[in-house]
């Protein structure tokens, strides 16, 4: 009687602790949680892509070419193998020179607007009126226009 009380009080506590067990780690317990979301799930895009597409009369409208963006970066810029950039391209050298000579240009010839000057006049004027208590600062784009 008394081993049978002691293997039925072992069995149910046993029971109970793993019971208990299970549910701390289930319930209380977020690490393990955070670990195997982690491990498990890996967030890839999957872009789609298009198909032909064609009218009623198999009249061919949508077709998919790939494009391609070549940017330039000056402050990146170091001297390269234009040769291989060319064939690549599928341009001349003169070609290539010239975009590049063209987008130079265009870069100096950018001025930079302060936030204010892209304002509007009603902006301005009440800015100013909020302004007009303080004394007068010059900033660093004022003098370069002076």
């Amino acid at each position: 009687m008394i081993r049978k009380f002691l293997l039925l009080s072992f069995t149910l506590g046993s029971s109970l602790l793993f019971i208990f067990q299970l549910t701390v780690l289930q319930l209380f317990n977020s690490d393990y949680t955070e670990r195997s979301l982690n491990n498990a799930i890996q967030e890839r895009p999957i872009y789609p892509t298009r198909g032909l597409i064609y009218d009623r009369n198999r009249t061919l409208w949508v077709a998919n070419k790939p494009v391609y963006d070549l940017m330039i970066v000056p402050e990146n810029m170091t001297p390269f193998d234009t040769l291989e950039l060319t064939k690549s391209l599928k341009i001349s050298k003169n070609q290539l020179s010239k975009q590049i000579q063209d987008y130079r240009k265009l870069l100096f010839d950018l001025q930079p607007l302060t936030e204010f000057e892209r304002l509007g006049t009603k902006a301005r004027a009440a800015i100013a009126k909020v302004d007009a208590g303080r004394p007068q600062q010059t900033s660093h784009t004022e003098k370069a226009h002076q």
